[in-house]
């Protein structure tokens, strides 16, 4: 499924997103995903996997900062948020990454329990010493994942991602890349729950999380 019939998707189901992909480093117009959670909500999102007629997520074979494999077996029996970015970029990826793991410390002892994991989308780069320093600097919660260029390009479809690399920054002569910079808020068994734009805030986002992972444990 391309991802254009995706987010085709996501404005039939009434989010008012662009038709357009949010690509990191290029210009876009977009309106928030600000969905109304109220308690008692078991669907405070339009958008879940029983909306779509395609999957999101699924197999793969990945290397995190540590060397070790990690496939999305690894990932059972916890949530997790899933975003895709790479270590040098300048633009969304921070945001992004702040903003995910700052949801996590509102949602207290349930973020204790959702893993945040980014792939990146550039692996000439990120290697998995690089994602190493990277992890270790940004926050020790995070599993950072890199791989050869045909896993990433697998699991870039699995979960529909669009990137394209653009060329080097002026400034800093560094590899850019244009990439889809929502977050995959992903369930216990692997399926797909909501997806979550960057834009949100990070008490939003915990929000819309919470109303997903339901009532706290214990």
């Amino acid at each position: 499924m391309m991802r254009a019939a995706f987010l085709g998707w996501l404005v039939a189901l009434g989010l008012g997103l662009s038709s357009q992909p949010l690509l990191a480093h290029e210009k876009h117009k977009h309106n928030p995903l600000t969905p109304s959670v109220t308690p008692g909500d078991t669907q405070p999102v339009a958008i879940g996997g029983d909306d779509l007629p395609f999957t999101v997520g699924g197999p793969f074979s990945l290397i995190d900062q540590n060397g070790r494999t990690v496939t999305e077996a690894d990932f059972l029996g916890r949530p997790f948020l899933v975003f895709f970015g790479y270590s040098n970029c300048e633009d969304f990826c921070p945001v992004g990454l702040q903003v995910m793991l700052e949801a996590l410390d509102h949602l207290g002892a349930r973020g204790a329990a959702l893993q945040p994991v980014m792939i990146t989308v550039d692996p000439d780069h990120d290697t998995p010493e690089v994602l190493a320093a990277f992890a270790a600097e940004l926050d020790p919660r995070l599993t950072a994942l890199t791989g050869t260029a045909e896993s990433l390009a697998s699991v870039r479809k699995a979960y529909h991602v669009n990137t394209k690399k653009l060329p080097p920054s002026i400034l800093t002569e560094q590899t850019v890349f244009a990439h889809d910079s929502y977050l995959y808020l992903m369930g216990s068994k692997g399926e797909f729950l909501t997806l979550l734009p960057p834009i949100l805030s990070a008490s939003r986002m915990a929000e819309i999380i919470a109303a997903y992972l339901g009532a706290p444990q214990g």
